[in-house]
Parts: structure tokens; sequence; C-alpha cells
């Protein structure tokens, strides 16, 4: 199992729009998991679109990637709903549900 590294994550919509959270080590296993289960490394509890465990963010070869876990209404780069996993570039957006999210540059990066 590889080391995940701290990533921050601005959510774009919503209630909490403006939210920065700070992740430096997932809750269990090689990766962030994303949804409105209690469990999830980044809870959304308020938007009833959202799977309990949805999205899958996790690291290949210095590159960031999504992984729609299965849910009901998908995940979105941009306007591009992904089909399985898809890179992403730290401040592209991507969509969980209504909920939009960005991946932000850290400082000296």
């Amino acid at each position: 199992m590889s080391k995940v590294p701290a990533v921050d994550i601005m959510i774009m919509s919503g209630p909490d729009d403006g939210l920065i959270l700070n992740l430096t080590a997932p809750k269990q296993g090689d990766s962030y998991i994303l949804g409105r289960r209690d469990d999830c490394d980044v809870v959304l509890a308020y938007d009833s679109q959202i799977s309990r465990q949805h999205t899958r963010l996790f690291m290949v070869d210095g590159r960031w990637h999504v992984q729609d876990l299965g849910s009901r209404n998908g995940t979105y780069i941009g306007k591009q709903k992904i089909q399985t996993v898809a890179p992403i570039e730290p401040g592209q957006l991507f969509r969980l549900g209504r909920t939009w999210l960005r991946i932000q540059r850290k400082s000296g990066e």
C-alpha cells in the first residue's frame, strides 16, 4: 500500500461553499473516499444526490485520479461524466450530486 499525499479540497457550492478541507491521510486504505457516510474522508451529508460512498480520490504516478464508486448520479469532471476512472488536475472542478469541488494547488507547487 502506497502512502497517499495530503491534499486540500475546496467545496465550491452548497452550504459549505468556500470551505477548504485539509486531508492529511485516508481514514482507511490507499485513497480518499467522498460521500454521505460518516466514515468517508469527505462527508457531504447535505446533498441527497450523493451516494453513501460516491467517489474515490487517489494518486497514481504523481497524478490525482477520481473513480466513481457505482453512484446513482455519477461523478463529473467539468461537464463530462466519468465512466470509471479519470485523471484530474489541481484547479479542475469536479462534481458529486449537486456539489462542486476542486483540488487546490499547495503553495510552492
